[in-house]
């Protein structure tokens, strides 16, 4: 139960597993063994492993299932298990003080020690990397978001964690591309809740940086902009169009 609660954390939200909320990882070998499958082919098999009771539990039944191991396993091993720890970091408040415990649990799933902590320390240190969050509408071209996304990710060296807004002006592309750069995932919010207003404090205290895709001509977003630069945060809007040219600052 110790080992539980020291690692115990919430990761991402996955469309291959339907649940609607970041998935809950009993301990990070949970979320080792579950990312040696493809949820696009094994997303049933990931359910039932996060169901497992605990560590062994959860290298047992990965184990019995070993034909069905991603083929790359061993390349991305390392980034998986960074990204694991980064997330139980943001949950659990881990820092160099209190590693111990992971590295130990990294090291029961069959690493050196030394490894272990390298890895350890890699992952707390992407769990402190600046928060951004990115308010977009289903309406904006696809090219202008990936641009731009691009350029924040440029911006920030690649090191940088998104804080996913979950009401309304949440933009699934922006998810579904943190995703794929394997970048943390905060979530803030919850289905209709508006951007501004008092139910969105949350919001406002959540990330470091903001950037808000406003369409030309318009001015959907603006109380909330204010709202943000109020509660003293950077804000840069992001301007577009229907015809998917160029977006500004």
């Amino acid at each position: 139960m110790l080992l539980r609660q020291l690692s115990s954390f919430k990761g991402p939200v996955l469309k291959q597993i339907d649940a609607g909320s970041p998935l809950h990882f009993l301990t990070l070998t949970h979320w080792v063994e579950a990312s040696k499958f493809d949820l696009g082919l094994h997303s049933h098999v990931v359910e039932e492993l996060l169901l497992m009771p605990g560590e062994h539990d959860a290298r047992k039944f990965s184990r019995r299932n070993t034909a069905l191991w991603r083929t790359d396993w061993q390349l991305i091993r390392a980034q998986v298990i960074r990204l694991g720890v980064a997330y139980c970091c943001l949950h659990r408040q881990h820092n160099a003080a209190n590693l111990k415990p992971l590295v130990a649990e990294i090291a029961r799933n069959g690493l050196s020690e030394m490894m272990a902590l390298d890895l350890c320390k890699q992952g707390a240190a992407m769990s402190l990397v600046p928060k951004v969050c990115i308010l977009a509408t289903t309406g904006v071209p696809l090219i202008a978001l990936n641009r731009r996304m691009r350029l924040i990710n440029k911006r920030f060296d690649g090191a940088w964690s998104l804080v996913h807004w979950q009401g309304r002006g949440q933009c699934d592309a922006v998810h579904q591309w943190a995703l794929n750069a394997n970048l943390p995932i905060l979530y803030v919010g919850g289905v209709d809740q508006r951007i501004s207003g008092p139910a969105a404090a949350p919001l406002r205290e959540a990330a470091d940086f903001y950037y808000v895709f406003e369409k030309k001509k318009e001015k959907k977003s603006e109380r909330a902009i204010a709202e943000l630069r109020e509660a003293g945060k950077v804000v840069e809007v992001v301007l577009w169009q229907d015809d998917g040219t160029a977006d500004l600052f």
